[in-house]
């Protein structure tokens, strides 16, 4: 809209973004998460408003670690899969196992984590690697 010079659809859409946000950041906030949480949905929610689904997932699975919510990691599983996004898939796969270790279902867990493993080290993605070995690691610790 800027490149076409028209600056004031372009702010009016911007300020829609942000009410939409702030509506996000205040029921994540009465739910007592994190700020950073907080900040990932807000980042979710504008990704979501641009139609740019890869920051989309990111936040998704950012709120998955944040929140330890199982949900926001399918949510961002199920995204990176029907788009073809298979590092990101990888990602959201570490964060789900995560999230089910926490929730006792250790089982559950390592059986995602591995394979997230598998596609961090398909692709070479050491910071990937780490993330989903840290996951197999407390799996096997308990």
């Amino acid at each position: 809209m800027v490149e076409l010079g028209d600056y004031e659809q372009a702010l009016n859409h911007l300020r829609s973004m942000e009410d939409s946000a702030m509506l996000r950041h205040t029921a994540l906030d009465e739910y007592g998460l994190p700020i950073s949480a907080v900040h990932l949905a807000m980042h979710e929610t504008l990704a979501r408003e641009a139609a740019a689904t890869s920051a989309e997932i990111e936040a998704l699975t950012g709120m998955a670690w944040a929140g330890h919510d199982s949900d926001y990691a399918v949510e961002a599983l199920n995204l990176a899969r029907t788009q073809g996004l298979r590092l990101l898939e990888a990602k959201a796969l570490t964060a789900l196992a995560d999230t089910k270790l926490r929730r006792g279902q250790a089982e559950a867990a390592l059986r995602i984590a591995e394979q997230a493993l598998g596609m961090h080290r398909e692709f070479g993605c050491v910071p990937g690697e780490r993330e989903a070995l840290a996951v197999v690691s407390r799996v096997k610790e308990n």
